[in-house]
């Protein structure tokens, strides 16, 4: 069955820890996502009062997820998409596309602060909202960040031969470099080890770890390799990881078995999936921003709410 949508429609959020959140739709297909978390019910009058958190696209089957509560003749402002970037994947060459669907081209430094076009489930929605309210960074957010121009790009019929025990250098663009080392199976162990040497510390190795986490080709083969460590049984373990596949608490899937090539999973809870990584394939670039957050004194808080 087609799942009925229509501009003006408000939707109570349920984020599925005493609070609800509130949006509408503008446009059939883009939902603004009110600046607003109560445990109490609403009026529309209250409701449409409230500025825009942010404004996505929901899938039709994730929308239908929502409860629809009221409906409201919308404004012309209240029915504006704010524009939004597109990036080719190939070039990165990047796009503005405003609220008539028209595209122009675009810098980086444009499309910084924009949503990608692209279209969200329910449950990463939700996710967004939580964090935003609990002050917390929002991985999905990071992840559709726009990547660097010059940043290393590679298909995935590019060859790469791994080596595990390889120091990559990462090359933070402001004169400091820090250094990871390259684990099994697409992961690597970042060292808090930033410096402005071209060389890794010698005892690298030793130094605490910020993070592991599975490295896109992007960056296994952007990242330069500048020594070798040979790993020792035991040292440096993968990460179990987690995956939230829907709304409720219980809708989370664990990783124990970071080397199983099926990927086998087990249901667990947010409380089981507090203090894992999530189960994503980072790109460089995201590293790298992860990485300088850190320095910066604003480390990624990735806990799951």
């Amino acid at each position: 069955m087609p799942v009925k949508r229509r501009v003006g429609q408000i939707v109570r959020i349920n984020l599925y820890n005493g609070y609800f959140a509130y949006g509408y739709e503008i446009n059939h297909g883009d939902v603004a996502v009110l600046d607003i978390i109560t445990s109490d019910r609403m009026s529309t009058v209250d409701i449409v009062k409230h500025s825009r958190l942010f404004t996505v696209s929901i899938f039709d089957i994730r929308f239908a997820k929502w409860k629809k509560i009221s409906y409201v003749d919308l404004e012309v402002s209240q029915r504006k998409r704010p524009d939004k970037f597109i990036q080719d994947p190939i070039d990165l060459s990047l796009q503005i596309m405003d609220d008539e669907g028209e595209a122009r081209s675009a810098t980086f430094e444009e499309v910084q602060g924009l949503e990608r076009v692209t279209v969200w489930d329910n449950h990463h929605v939700e996710q967004r909202i939580r964090d935003h309210f609990a002050n917390k960074t929002n991985i999905i957010v990071e992840i559709q960040r726009p990547k660097p121009l010059d940043a290393p790009h590679y298909s995935a019929r590019t060859s790469y031969d791994a080596s595990p025990g390889a120091i990559k250098q990462i090359d933070l663009k402001d004169g400091t470099y820090v250094y990871a080392r390259e684990l099994q199976n697409t992961f690597f162990a970042v060292y808090d080890s930033r410096t402005e040497r071209v060389k890794p510390p010698e005892d690298v190795t030793e130094l605490p770890v910020l993070f592991t986490v599975s490295a896109s080709l992007s960056a296994r083969l952007g990242w330069k390799s500048v020594d070798f460590v040979p790993l020792q049984d035991g040292e440096h373990p993968l990460p179990i990881r987690y995956l939230r596949f829907d709304s409720k608490p219980t809708d989370v899937w664990i990783f124990p078995d970071p080397y199983d090539p099926d990927f086998r999973k087990s249901k667990g809870t947010v409380e089981e999936a507090k203090g894992l990584e999530p189960a994503i394939m980072w790109d460089n670039y995201q590293v790298e921003n992860r990485i300088r957050a850190y320095y910066q004194g604003k480390p990624w808080d990735l806990e799951i709410v």
